[in-house]
């Protein structure tokens, strides 16, 4: 399984439960970003998932 699809998993079952930390979540998302873990259009993906 790819980062990014992990990563959306994670997250979604997170904010479903209530559990998602967005300030660390925000911080890994950079992280994975700078190390071309995921492309541009799936970060803003996942950002936008904290926003929301």
């Amino acid at each position: 399984m790819a980062t990014y699809e992990m990563i959306k998993r994670l997250m979604t079952t997170q904010k479903a439960n209530g559990t998602l930390d967005t300030p660390s979540w925000q911080n890994k998302l950079d992280v994975f970003f700078m190390c071309d873990r995921i492309n541009d259009e799936q970060y803003r993906e996942l950002v936008g998932m904290l926003e929301a």
